[in-house]
């Protein structure tokens, strides 16, 4: 027969339990902050909006592929042309109305991407970028004010949010908030990313000299 334990006892049981429970709640929560508030620094380049023609496409492709009977991006492509050209231009309005609200809504993002210090890479500058193999010795590019700011301020900025909200969203709020940001609140960080690039600036140099030179190695 278990021994049967005095109630101060199981009182102090139930409360070191809940205490636990209590702990593992909390670093849960702040694991899971800490990943969200990392992931809030990714500046994502908005992208840009489709053209009436493709809204249109998009919404008449499967009949397109039911009539030719071929899924082929050509014939398809082919096909979706001729039809596009014959449609008459009440029948393209509501389409191109779908584009120009997709073209405002993309001009917005764009300005707010833009204000929180991203920068905008073509798809040529991106291949060119893709091919170059980086050397894990290379001096790492320093951060702008922006992101020196976000850093000191992006915590607060996703304790004002609800959990679920999506990290665009605290972007698009901590646009507004740098933008808002008075001259003089911004100049500690400028003068921070200012000393940052001149150390990167002189690191790249020291890099660019120490590398070996191609004809030498020729």
């Amino acid at each position: 027969m278990a021994p049967v334990m005095s109630a101060p006892v199981v009182r102090r049981r139930r409360s070191a339990l809940l205490w636990c429970a209590g702990a593992i709640v909390t670093a849960m929560t702040c694991a899971s902050s800490r990943a969200f508030a990392e992931a809030v620094t990714t500046l994502v380049q908005p992208k840009r909006p489709a053209s009436s023609y493709i809204v249109w496409l998009s919404a008449n492709r499967a009949k397109i592929v039911e009539r030719i009977g071929s899924k082929s991006v050509s014939d398809v492509g082919k096909a979706a042309g001729e039809e596009w050209n014959s449609l008459q231009p009440k029948d393209k309005a509501k389409f191109e109305k779908d584009a120009a609200k997709l073209k405002v809504q993309y001009e917005k993002d764009k300005e707010e991407f833009l204000a929180a210090g991203g920068e905008f890479t073509t798809k040529k500058k991106k291949a060119l970028t893709t091919k170059k193999t980086k050397d894990p010795n290379a001096p790492k590019r320093s951060m702008n004010a922006y992101m020196y700011w976000l850093a000191d301020n992006r915590a607060d900025i996703t304790a004002t949010l609800k959990p679920d909200e999506k990290y665009t969203e605290v972007l698009k709020k901590a646009g507004v908030l740098w933008g808002e940001l008075k001259k003089p609140a911004k100049k500690k960080y400028e003068t921070k990313a200012e000393k940052a690039k001149a150390t990167y600036q002189k690191e790249l140099a020291e890099y660019e000299a120490s590398k070996p030179d191609q004809a030498d190695e020729e």
